[in-house]
């Protein structure tokens, strides 16, 4: 999206954009990001969020941190 013209992360332009275009209610959506910057646009376009990192780490806006695939499935179903 950035060819689209949209500021770079952690403004949530993108996201927005992404959620609007593709009819998602924003409850139901989550930013899944592996840096910090990643769930950061996601806090700033007020959905959910999940930090996926393999290390642990606790200074996060991060609505959720999953460690693993099996972790992130049960966050997501």
């Amino acid at each position: 999206l950035s060819e689209e013209g949209f500021p770079a992360k952690p403004a949530p332009d993108a996201l927005n954009a992404l959620i609007k275009r593709n009819s998602i209610t924003p409850s139901e959506a989550i930013m899944i990001g592996d840096r910090e910057i990643d769930v950061r646009s996601g806090y700033n376009a007020n959905i959910d969020s999940c930090l996926f990192l393999a290390m642990d780490y606790s200074d996060t806006c991060a609505t959720y941190i999953a460690k693993d695939s099996d972790e992130l499935r049960k966050i997501l179903f």
